[in-house]
């Protein structure tokens, strides 16, 4: 493991305690504290991909199903 994904792995577990910490003081955790932690974790994902391989299968895994995206788009409007 190179050093620059062990440092963004150690930013992302130092956030995400951070995050839970401060979003859980005597209450359930919070859906905005989740979406904080998923929001660490992407960024963590755009920061590493510096070619854009995970955007670009993203991209074609939509490309190859549109069809059914549209079709569910269509469905869940009715």
């Amino acid at each position: 493991m190179s050093y620059a994904t062990w440092n963004a792995d150690m930013v992302v577990v130092v956030v995400s305690v951070v995050l839970l910490c401060i979003g859980n003081i005597g209450q359930p955790i919070a859906t905005s504290t989740l979406r904080g932690l998923r929001f660490v974790q992407i960024l963590r994902m755009v920061r590493l991909d510096r070619r854009g391989g995970t955007w670009k299968l993203l991209g074609s895994v939509v490309w190859a199903h549109r069809q059914v995206i549209i079709l569910q788009f269509y469905l869940r409007g009715e």
